[in-house]
């Protein structure tokens, strides 16, 4: 192992995939649709794979210690989701699941936004105190 993070090592397998893949379906079907879907999904990959790499430690709000903070568990990205979801079947089944789905997600992203909010502050206030 060469020292990179997880997902260095994820994105750039899912490049060399993409790519080979891509490659070989050309051969076998020539088929341009999904040549190009499966070079270009494998050149965005190899892009976000050297981005990370790129900017690996030169964020201001990278954790000292190396690993990223877990944040707590909640139920307000469940309830964004299934707001989201239930936006989409009122697309479907009328105006009254979309409206109150349009409720649920704004107050699950509200709640989960709060959250974020509140664990970041103290991590901050930290990071930008004098060392």
């Amino acid at each position: 192992m060469t020292g990179r993070s997880a997902e260095v090592v994820i994105l750039a397998s899912m490049s060399v995939f993409g790519l080979l893949v891509g490659t070989g379906y050309w051969f076998l079907t020539y088929e341009v649709a999904g040549t190009l879907l499966l070079i270009g999904f494998g050149i965005a990959t190899g892009l976000g794979a050297a981005v990370i790499v790129a900017l690996s430690g030169s964020e201001p709000g990278t954790p000292r210690g190396g690993t990223s903070p877990i944040p707590r568990p909640g139920w307000a990205p469940f309830a964004l989701g299934l707001g989201l979801g239930g936006l989409a079947l009122g697309a479907v089944f009328g105006p009254w699941l979309a409206i109150g789905a349009i409720l649920l997600a704004l107050v699950g992203g509200w709640i989960w936004l709060s959250m974020a909010m509140g664990e970041a502050d103290p991590r901050r206030e930290i990071d930008s105190g004098d060392d």
